[in-house]
């Protein structure tokens, strides 16, 4: 027995045996675990909101009210179903046998007791030799009457002996070719199960292969991601260090200014010892020692600005290096 099913008819749906690992009978399709059907039996669809049926070339056929659709082997036509029709997929063989030996053993039966009938004919004709008298000739008709019945039955029963003989001999070849077909189809099926296990084998290793794979990739985007890290390390120290150069551009442009005024208020400061030379000359020679240690100074500071000015050139070039 099979369990129930409700099929969605919207699709064509295909009716077929079970077939592992790809054909699994389930509620929802069209697969049995029978082997009068073949791998793809029959489709049977909803179009127009009627329902159709199409037998594929199946080996035992599709019936419809006891009808069959086409022949073995062959691709029907669309057949349209109409409400309370009777659907079967295929012919078990086996019972057929079984019915064709019991009639095979019924006209066996009938035969043997013809043949009783026939084996009494002597008897009857006995009888008749021996002067029943006025009831030879009835017998005599009877017997012949008899005779051509029984030769009748008896040809009847031979041929149809013979037709449920090549039945049932008919039906053993087909259940025979059945069998070579369920044979041939498990060795497909092992070999199929077989190529399913090679084919998960070499899932797994490229499953294993991309996760190493990603692996490295994440290890390569942490390395990178490190060095990029180092390098924006590196480019804010330089930053910082070109910084501390301007900062000491601007340190050193201050000294000059200021120095420049100092020279300023010293030459200033000679003049007016000029004009009081007569009566400061005391004082002059005080300020020309004051001045040529001032110039002493400035030349010190001329020095320390040409120093800051090589200094402010070698940090705008590495500020100009920096910044490309």
């Amino acid at each position: 027995m099979f369990s129930a099913k409700r099929l969605d008819l919207s699709r064509i749906i295909k009716i077929g045996r079970k077939v592992p690992p790809k054909h699994i009978p389930k509620p929802s399709n069209g697969i049995f675990d029978a082997k009068v059907l073949s791998r793809h039996h029959a489709d049977i669809w909803c179009e127009g909101g009627k329902v159709w049926i199409r037998d594929v070339g199946s080996s035992n056929g599709t019936y419809v009210n006891e009808v069959r659709l086409c022949e073995e082997n062959v691709r029907g036509e669309p057949f349209l179903l109409q409400d309370g029709d009777e659907i079967v997929f295929g012919i078990d063989i086996e019972d057929e046998m079984i019915d064709a030996t019991a009639e095979l053993e019924q006209l066996k039966s009938k035969l043997d007791s013809l043949d009783a009938l026939a084996s009494m004919r002597p008897l009857l004709e006995t009888n008749s030799a021996s002067g029943v008298g006025a009831l030879s000739l009835p017998v005599s008709n009877q017997s012949l009457a008899l005779e051509s019945a029984l030769e009748t039955q008896r040809r009847a029963l031979s041929d149809a002996l013979t037709a449920v003989s090549n039945d049932a001999r008919t039906a053993r070849q087909e259940l025979e070719v059945e069998r070579r077909n369920l044979e041939e189809e498990k060795r497909r099926s092992e070999a199929l199960s077989d190529k399913v296990t090679e084919l998960e084998s070499e899932i797994r290793r490229l499953a294993d292969m991309a996760r190493i794979t990603a692996e490295v990739a994440e290890e390569k985007e942490k390395l990178k991601e490190e060095e990029v890290a180092g390098l924006r390390a590196e480019l804010e120290s330089r930053i910082s260090q070109a910084a501390a150069a301007e900062r000491l551009v601007i340190e050193s442009n201050s000294i000059t200014l200021e120095t420049e005024t100092r020279a300023k208020e010293a030459a200033q400061r000679a003049l007016d010892a000029d004009a009081t030379a007569s009566s400061l000359s005391a004082r002059l020679e005080q300020s020309e020692r004051n001045f040529r240690t001032v110039q002493t100074q400035m030349d010190e500071l001329k020095g320390h600005l040409n120093e800051a000015d090589l200094k402010a050139n070698a940090a705008e070039k590495e500020l100009e290096e920096l910044k490309k």
